[in-house]
């Protein structure tokens, strides 16, 4: 059982962590997470909302089976909006995941991006780590 599921930056080492947070007591299967951001000149943490958050596992099963490169954008953001990302390829076989993590979906809370410098090579087992970890989250 995979607790967390990590990404972690080429570049740099920045790491974006994801985390059971709580579940619902009304709504069985649904829950919140929490993400994690640590890198060289910044640390966050944010609690997301999980409902209708299916699109997730696929947007990194997508960019897994698209590992030589893709036209365009794939995105995936939370319902409340609390976490956006956005893949991009370059002809080099990078993929550049933008991340933006927000305190919350009211206009007053905070928000950070940054962006994720991955590896074609790494997709899969991305990918991997992402479903497992989501598997035992829902």
């Amino acid at each position: 059982m995979n607790e967390t599921a990590t990404l972690r930056s080429v570049q740099d080492g920045t790491t974006v962590t994801f985390r059971d947070a709580a579940r619902s007591r009304y709504e069985p299967g649904v829950g919140k997470f929490v993400v994690h951001v640590r890198g060289p000149a910044i640390e966050a943490s944010a609690t997301v909302d999980g409902y209708m958050s299916e699109g997730l596992p696929r947007l990194f099963q997508e960019m897994a089976r698209s590992w030589t490169g893709w036209k365009g954008a794939k995105e995936w953001q939370s319902l409340e909006g609390e976490l956006k990302l956005s893949a991009e390829t370059d002809s080099l076989g990078h993929v550049t995941l933008r991340v933006s993590l927000r305190s919350g979906h009211y206009a007053y809370g905070w928000r950070i991006e940054i962006g994720l410098l991955l590896e074609a090579g790494q997709l899969e087992d991305t990918a991997h780590a992402i479903e497992s970890w989501y598997a035992q989250y829902r």
